[in-house]
C-alpha cells in the first residue's frame, strides 16, 4: 500500500509546474508582450506620422483660406469700384436726358415728341423757343406694368434746369435727371438715412459717383461705402441703421 502511495505522489510531482516550466512560460509571456509593444509602437507611429500630415495639411489650408479672405475682399472693393465707375460713365452719357414721369400713355402708338411739344409748351409759356429739338425722345425700355403706370418718357434737350411738379392734362407731371439703374438702386438702398436725415430737417443731396452728402456744421459729410454708414450715423448724431450693400 505505501508502495502505491509512493508511486501516486511521484506521479503528482511529475504533473507539478517545475522551474523550468515557470521559466519558459515567462519567456514566451515577456516575447508575446514584446511583440505586441513593437506592433503598438508601429501603430502608434504610423498614426503619428498621418497626425503630423493631417496638421500640416490643416496649417496649409488655413494659410490658404486666409490669402482667399482677403483676395476675395480685394476682389469685392474693386469690383465696387468697377461698378462705381461703370455707374459715373452710364450717369455722363446721360448727363443731357430728362426723365419725363407720370405723362399718361395710350394704349395706341403716340408721338412722343409732339406730347413733350405740348408739356414744355404749357411749363415754359412765353419763354418756349420757336424751334424745340429733341436729340432724342421715347418711353423707358421696360415692359407696361400691370397697374398701368406710365413708363418714364426719356428725352434729351440743351440747357436743361430742374423744375417742380406741374399739371398737364389732369396728370401731375415731375422732371428727373436720367440716371442710371446702378445709381437708382444705390439711392433706394440709402433710403432708410435719407428718411431719417428728413425727419431730422438735416439738409442732405446726392453726389457722383454715388454718395450721399449730408449736411453737418456748415461742412457737407459724404456717405460713399456701405462700411462708412456707421461713422456716418454717429456724425449725423443718427441711430445705428442697416443698409444693403
Amino acid at each position: 500500500m505505501l508502495n502505491d502511495i509512493s508511486a501516486d505522489i511521484r506521479a503528482l510531482a511529475s504533473q507539478m509546474v517545475t522551474k523550468n516550466d515557470l521559466q519558459t512560460l515567462s519567456d514566451d509571456l515577456h516575447a508575446a508582450i514584446r511583440f505586441e509593444v513593437a506592433a503598438l509602437r508601429s501603430e502608434i507611429k504610423a498614426h503619428g506620422g498621418r497626425l503630423q500630415t493631417l496638421e500640416e495639411t490643416v496649417r496649409e489650408t488655413a494659410e490658404r483660406a486666409g490669402t482667399n479672405t482677403t483676395a476675395t475682399t480685394r476682389q469685392g472693393y474693386m469690383l465696387l469700384a468697377l461698378r462705381r465707375q461703370t455707374e459715373d460713365l452710364d450717369n455722363r452719357s446721360s448727363r443731357s436726358n430728362i426723365s419725363v414721369r407720370g405723362l399718361p400713355e395710350p394704349s395706341t402708338e403716340e408721338d412722343v415728341e409732339a406730347t413733350l411739344k405740348a408739356l414744355f409748351r404749357e411749363i415754359l409759356g412765353a419763354d418756349m423757343p420757336d424751334t424745340l429739338t429733341f436729340d432724342r425722345a421715347h418711353r423707358a425700355n421696360r415692359p407696361r406694368l400691370a397697374d398701368s403706370t406710365p413708363r418714364d418718357v426719356i428725352c434729351c434737350l440743351h440747357n436743361y434746369k430742374h423744375s417742380p411738379l406741374w399739371r398737364f392734362h389732369g396728370a401731375d407731371m415731375a422732371l428727373f435727371q436720367d440716371l442710371s439703374l446702378l445709381t437708382l438702386d444705390a439711392h433706394r438702398a440709402l433710403r432708410p438715412i435719407t428718411s431719417l436725415l428728413r425727419e431730422r430737417n438735416i439738409p442732405y443731396k446726392w453726389g457722383f459717383p454715388s454718395a450721399l452728402l449730408a449736411r453737418h456744421q456748415n461742412e457737407w459729410v459724404p456717405l460713399r461705402w456701405p462700411e462708412e454708414s456707421p461713422g456716418f450715423l454717429r456724425c449725423m448724431g443718427l441711430p445705428p441703421t442697416e443698409i444693403a450693400d
